[in-house]
C-alpha cells in the first residue's frame, strides 16, 4: 500500500483505504498511483491556498493596525493643535483688549489736551 503524507487531511484513513482498494481493483496500477498523486497534489494545493489566505489575513490585520495607529496619531495631533489654537486665540484676545484699552486712554488724553487748548 502506498503511504501519503497529507498536511490537512479531509478524508479519514479508512476512506482513503477504501478508495485505494476500489481504485486498484477497477483501474490498472499506474492509474492508481496517478490518482493518489493527483490527490496528494490537490491536498498540497489546498494547503498552499490555506497558507496564502492566512498570509493575506495576517497582512490585512497588520494594515488595519497600522491604519488604526495612524488615525490615533492624527487624532492626537488634532487635539494638540486645537489646544494650541485656543491658547493663541486667548493670547490674541488679551493683546487686542490691551491695545483697545491703551487706544481709549490715549484718545482720552488727546481729547483732554484738545479741550485745554481750546
Amino acid at each position: 500500500m502506498k503511504t501519503l503524507t497529507i498536511k490537512y487531511p479531509i478524508l479519514i484513513p479508512t476512506v482513503l483505504d477504501q478508495l485505494w482498494n476500489i481504485n486498484t481493483k477497477l483501474l490498472p496500477n499506474h492509474s492508481s498511483v496517478q490518482f493518489f498523486e493527483a490527490l496528494a497534489s490537490s491536498k498540497a494545493n489546498s494547503a498552499r491556498c490555506t497558507a496564502s489566505a492566512d498570509s493575506m489575513r495576517t497582512n490585512q490585520i497588520s494594515q488595519h493596525k497600522s491604519i488604526s495607529e495612524q488615525i490615533q496619531e492624527q487624532t492626537r495631533l488634532v487635539k494638540k493643535m486645537t489646544k494650541r489654537t485656543k491658547q493663541l486665540e486667548e493670547r490674541l484676545t488679551n493683546i487686542v483688549d490691551a491695545n483697545v484699552s491703551s487706544l481709549k486712554e490715549n484718545n482720552m488724553r488727546i481729547l483732554a489736551q484738545v479741550s485745554r487748548v481750546q
